[in-house]
């Protein structure tokens, strides 16, 4: 794979989020730890709806790019004031970025995270399974991290 190729599976997945977020007013910024590791961005849209993006590896055994971007809400009945679990759904995006890797080694997924959200004080930290569907596979990826509102 050429050092080109390389650099778009990378960049383009950070280009996305970056836009994706673009404009917007509340945003955090931080890191995720997990299934992906990496930048983590959320953006409140409402009270109770958030956009989350991520962009990093897939694991750390691995040079996969991983990303993704959910539509997550905070069930009202069971919200607390710090406490708060939340659900979504979005995409999920893999590219292997290893030499040797078939340059056709890229795909899309739908996702459904179920998390809780621990916000005070300006900071966010978060805890998350997510169900990911894939052309030919069915998994779980968990991850957490910590996200400070600029």
């Amino acid at each position: 794979m050429s050092m080109s190729m390389r650099n778009a599976r990378v960049t383009l997945p950070a280009l996305a989020a970056i836009g994706l977020l673009a404009g917007c007013n509340t945003t955090s910024v931080g890191v995720i730890l997990g299934d992906p590791s990496g930048l983590a961005l959320r953006n409140v849209l409402q009270s109770d709806r958030m956009l989350n993006v991520a962009v990093g590896v897939n694991n750390l055994d691995n040079q996969a790019v991983r990303g993704h971007v959910d539509y997550t809400m905070y069930p009202t009945r069971v919200r607390r004031e710090s406490w708060n679990p939340y659900w979504g759904f979005g995409l999920d995006y893999v590219a292997d970025a290893n030499e040797n890797a078939n340059n056709d080694n890229v795909g899309v997924g739908l996702r459904v995270p179920l998390g809780v959200s621990f916000d005070s004080s300006g900071w966010d930290f978060f805890g998350q399974a997510a169900v990911r569907v894939g052309e030919n596979n069915v998994n779980v990826g968990l991850a957490m991290g910590l996200r400070f509102s600029l």
